[in-house]
């Protein structure tokens, strides 16, 4: 139960403090050093986003018993929404 709470409420706002903190907009990338720290800081977050999703989706098929072709399209399914929710929110910063 605590780990659940810790990836998922502690990915959440680690991951909302990078975005929030260090877009990617051009003033953010001006320095070459800040480039780099800010890309592997995108990296990490998109990490966190990803280990959420894998672990959301394992309580689903535990959940629902779901094995084989399932457990692939779980994960299509949660990532095709991630990446439409990225795309929206690249879209409206930029």
């Amino acid at each position: 139960m605590f780990e659940t709470i810790l990836l998922i409420g502690g990915g959440y706002v680690v991951c909302k403090m990078i975005f929030s903190r260090y877009p990617l907009k051009k003033a953010t990338l001006d320095k070459i050093e800040n480039r780099t720290s800010v890309y592997l800081l995108w990296l990490i977050a998109i990490g966190i986003i990803i280990a959420q999703l894998y672990f959301i989706i394992d309580v689903f098929l535990n959940l629902f018993k779901a094995t084989g072709e399932f457990k692939g399209l779980f994960f299509f399914i949660g990532f095709v929404i991630l990446a439409f929710y990225g795309f929206l929110y690249v879209k409206r910063k930029m």
